[in-house]
């Protein structure tokens, strides 16, 4: 059966992000003009760096997908359009209505800038090394190929799941960028997900690739080295 949930969800992912980063404009045009946190210029370095985040995993992506037959093992729940949902409910909107109205969790700090479009960056950076490492077998949905094999090469040698942990980079950088903090306080629901998609992934390759799995999981660290 060929998948086709990895492109509609990155799409639909982001279509609404592009949405969420331009609503305040909407409200300031037909509303009030918020007192923005994020200068012009920082707000713009911030939709740059996101276009061309999206520009080089799609690509990267895209170029990779398997064309091969392939078996949808993911529960509704965890699929890739959920995940795009929680990404922009929880990783999205808050920083960007808190920067532009609330300024509940906003702090004038540059440094909080840079330092969330460094994660920011370096997430992106992460998840393209671990998606182009796969070599085809990446998929933003639960998904086993005919041919799936355990790749324990390059940062699979250390952690099983690279393009987790640098999704959570982005989503603690993202709202950084934007000088808040109120997506950290969201942080706990996020790696519940993470952990509860991780779980069935890893129930599904052992499915697949019996004890071949299972001694690669007793080689590496789930998600951050030398932590866990």
């Amino acid at each position: 059966m060929r998948i086709n949930h990895d492109r509609k969800a990155f799409s639909l992912l982001l279509l609404a992000v592009a949405i969420s980063l331009f609503s305040p404009y909407v409200f300031q045009y037909f509303l009030f003009k918020p007192a923005a946190t994020l200068s012009t210029i920082e707000l713009l370095i911030n939709i740059v760096v996101l276009i061309g985040i999206f520009i080089v995993e799609a690509i990267v992506t895209f170029r990779l997908t398997r064309k091969e037959a392939s078996r949808d093992f993911a529960n509704s729940k965890l699929n890739g359009l959920t995940s795009a949902f929680l990404l922009v409910s929880f990783g999205v909107l808050p920083p960007v209505l808190d920067s532009y109205f609330f300024h509940w969790f906003t702090f004038n700090s540059f440094w909080l800038f840079f330092i969330g479009n460094a994660l920011l960056i370096s997430g992106a950076i992460v998840r393209v090394v671990a998606i182009r490492e796969l070599r085809g077998f990446f998929n933003h949905s639960l998904v086993l190929y005919d041919s799936h094999q355990v790749v324990s090469t390059g940062i699979y040698s250390k952690i099983r799941h690279p393009a987790y942990l640098g999704t959570l980079l982005m989503f603690v950088g993202f709202s950084l960028s934007y000088k808040s903090i109120a997506s950290l306080f969201l942080v706990g629901f996020v790696l519940l997900y993470i952990f509860k998609r991780i779980r069935a992934e890893e129930a599904m390759l052992e499915s697949r690739l019996f004890d071949t799995y299972r001694h690669y999981k007793q080689k590496t660290f789930c998600l951050i080295p030398f932590v866990i």
